[in-house]
């Protein structure tokens, strides 16, 4: 079953180091108030407004700045206003990125749905090891987490009737999605020897003859659950061909025709006639109640002539990456990485840089001065939301120390986080710095 994790470690820093100031909008309308003294006596918590440097300090709402007119930023927080030094339109660079959704890095071990296999070097026999090892590679993550995953080839593996390397398919997969569901069930991480959290999940792939099953009956239905290995049978005298050993295969979007481009294989291991039948480990896939039609071939195959076996590892979290390691019989299995997109203003790269920002503003432990005079920063980010930035980058010129005659540059920026869900800071933010 998908298991959900995030942890603050798997992300980098995304400020790297410059003089950044961050703002993660409430999803609220920018604020309506119409000068700063206004802003401080009325606005609500999060409430954002960029406010005019003259003496009135009047809101700026409609209309590009003019270039050499000075503004600054504000935000309300619970123990203050938080606001940007003054600036000049001429000095900022403005740019707008908007959401990009991630998609999760997947890599391949043997079949790969155009080729590929594991290749052993050895015949199938009891005792034979498949261990591999996840390596992850993401930047900022040193030193890189591994995680191993071995299985021995039993007796029944070797007299698998349809392919030896496809059992031993099946219970490495098991062996890989049980493992997130362990480390993130309390009382039983603490006990494990891996401690880091799980990186991936994996389907069992194949070329192979893909075939029908037979469902009879009176409107018979199978009813697949995630995260249960319980297949429950439905209608009237339900009639199901599937025996135990035999290996069934879904596509892995339960929307899809199965092909071998696109499924995930999992084998009966027990049969209740007319009531269920049990597969080798839970279902992955999104809960399904397939009809009749469904389960004699647009949506369940039966799986035979096996000739190319393989795991398909999908990214539990968007931006993760590994390599791999391959030993004993799975030495020579072919190794196939994908791609992937790191996506733009999502919620953990949002909260990532509101914490940053804030601790480079003070708000940390190890600054109570800091805290004593201005609080603490009040945190907006959702998790359940996603965000397009707003960025205002500056260069400032200024008389060195040692020289007065000679100048320096000092570069920085403001980021803005708008949320998409509600509010029109962003649409504000376009109409005033006409990007």
């Amino acid at each position: 079953m998908p298991v959900t994790v995030t942890s603050t470690k798997r992300w980098s820093r995304r400020t790297k180091g410059r003089d950044v100031q961050v703002y993660v909008a409430k999803a609220i309308n920018y604020t309506v108030q119409t000068n700063y003294q206004n802003f401080i006596a009325n606005a609500v918590l999060g409430e954002f407004g960029i406010f005019d440097a003259t003496t009135s300090q009047a809101l700026i709402s409609s209309g590009v700045i003019a270039q050499t007119q000075q503004f600054f930023l504000a935000q309300q927080l619970t123990n203050g206003i938080k606001r940007t030094q003054l600036f000049t339109f001429s000095e900022i660079t403005p740019r707008k990125v908007l959401y990009t959704a991630p998609t999760l890095f997947t890599s391949f071990l043997g079949w790969n749905y155009a080729g590929g296999n594991f290749n052993n070097p050895d015949v199938a026999a009891v005792g034979n090891n498949y261990e591999f090892a996840l390596i992850q590679i993401n930047e900022g993550n040193e030193p890189y987490d591994v995680q191993n995953f071995n299985y021995t080839m039993k007796p029944q593996d070797v007299s698998d009737a349809v392919s030896p390397n496809l059992s031993v398919a099946c219970a490495l997969a098991k062996i890989i999605n049980n493992y997130g569901i362990l480390q993130t069930s309390p009382g039983i991480a603490a006990a494990m020897y891996r401690q880091s959290l799980p990186l991936a999940q994996a389907d069992v792939v194949v070329n192979a003859t893909l075939g029908n099953f037979t469902l009879g009956g009176t409107t018979p239905t199978m009813a697949f659950t995630q995260g249960s290995a319980l297949v429950v049978l439905g209608g009237t005298a339900p009639v199901f061909n599937g025996a135990v050993g035999n290996y069934l295969a879904v596509p892995n979007d339960m929307v899809s025709s199965p092909t071998t481009a696109n499924v995930d294989v999992y084998r009966i291991i027990a049969v209740s006639a007319g009531v269920s039948i049990t597969l080798d480990r839970p279902f992955k896939e999104a809960t399904t109640t397939m009809t009749q039609a469904q389960a004699q071939g647009t949506l369940l195959k039966t799986v035979t002539a096996v000739q190319n076996v393989g795991l398909k590892f999908t990214a539990i979290n968007a931006g993760e990456v590994w390599r791999m390691a391959q030993r004993d019989e799975l030495l020579y299995a072919d190794n196939t990485a994908g791609t992937f997109i790191n996506g733009s203003g999502t919620a953990i790269q949002v909260q990532q840089l509101e914490l940053e920002g804030s601790t480079f503003q003070g708000d940390s432990a190890k600054n109570t001065a800091f805290a004593a005079n201005f609080g603490l920063q009040d945190y907006f980010v959702l998790l359940t939301d996603t965000y397009d930035y707003y960025f205002l980058d500056y260069s400032r010129t200024f008389p060195t120390l040692d020289d007065p005659q000679q100048s320096g540059s000092h570069k920085g920026g403001i980021v803005i986080c708008c949320p998409k869900s509600a509010g029109n800071t962003l649409s504000q933010l376009t109409t005033i710095f006409g990007v």
